[in-house]
């Protein structure tokens, strides 16, 4: 069965020694080509030391959208609640 692998870094600036990243596997079933299983590993690499987390393609795209729009959203929320208690406080 053919199959890709995708590698994301979550911090790539950081290369300190100290590593996470997602690794994506797309498995063509060869009976339905427009079908794909996806599998997924977490590991955090840390100088000689690393742990693995089988993530089973948990962290779908739509998944992955639904946590930025939602991390955006507490963001900016967190932001405009302090930009209202220093006006508040000046």
């Amino acid at each position: 069965m053919p199959e890709k692998k995708h590698s994301f870094i979550f911090n790539p600036e950081d290369r300190g020694g100290e590593l996470l990243i997602l690794t994506t596997t797309f498995v063509v079933d060869e009976n339905d080509p427009a079908k794909a299983t996806i599998s997924q590993e977490l590991k955090l690499q840390s100088y000689y030391n690393s742990a693995s987390f089988d993530l089973y393609g948990m962290m779908t795209p739509e998944k992955l959208r639904k946590l930025a729009s939602e991390l955006e959203k507490a963001k900016m929320e967190f932001v405009f609640s302090n930009v209202e208690k220093i006006q508040n406080n000046s």
